[in-house]
């Protein structure tokens, strides 16, 4: 059972389609809250998490982290870097969610920019697929050869002065 779960989570088409859907999650979260920074820094420090300053700081850089991250997963250059960060990413962001779930903080998620949803534990529970995702892209990422990374290699293995023989 294990085995037959590892040929199909490894498998270089079901890791792209990870990297392409988690990549595109994360463009867009991040996309969506770059588009209007003011509204999501108050989101952040609605959370309550960090002082005031520093959520500042986190709500202006946030949005730019996660649409390189999910650029990076979309075009499949450095898979396990990617997925790691996006695991971080998205760990925080359940972390974040909890506590204030636990706090009985109010809130509105926040998730995708401005958004009415209220903050419930279905919420932080949606984002597991994208946990899970990020484990996989980070687990077999390397294999895949329909990337940016991949072609590059290929490129650089048939360039002159490889050392690769002609003829």
């Amino acid at each position: 059972m294990r085995e037959r779960l590892t040929v199909i989570l490894g498998h270089e088409y079901f890791v792209l389609l990870v990297r392409l859907a988690l990549g595109g999650v994360l463009l867009y979260a991040g996309y969506q809250k770059a588009t209007d920074l003011t509204t999501f820094i108050w989101t952040v420090e609605d959370y309550q998490v960090l002082p005031k300053a520093w959520a500042g700081v986190y709500g202006r850089v946030l949005p730019f982290g996660e649409m390189v991250v999910g650029a990076l997963l979309i075009l499949g250059l450095s898979p396990r870097l990617s997925g790691a960060l996006a695991g971080l990413l998205i760990l925080s962001f359940m972390i974040a969610m909890g506590q204030a779930l636990v706090r009985g903080i109010e809130l509105n998620c926040g998730c995708f920019g401005e958004t009415t949803d209220p903050l419930t534990w279905w919420t932080v529970a949606r984002d597991l697929p994208f946990l899970l995702g990020s484990a996989i892209v980070y687990r077999w990422g390397n294999r895949s050869t329909i990337s940016l990374r991949s072609l590059w290699s290929r490129f650089r293995s048939i360039s002159p002065g490889s050392g690769r023989e002609e003829g």
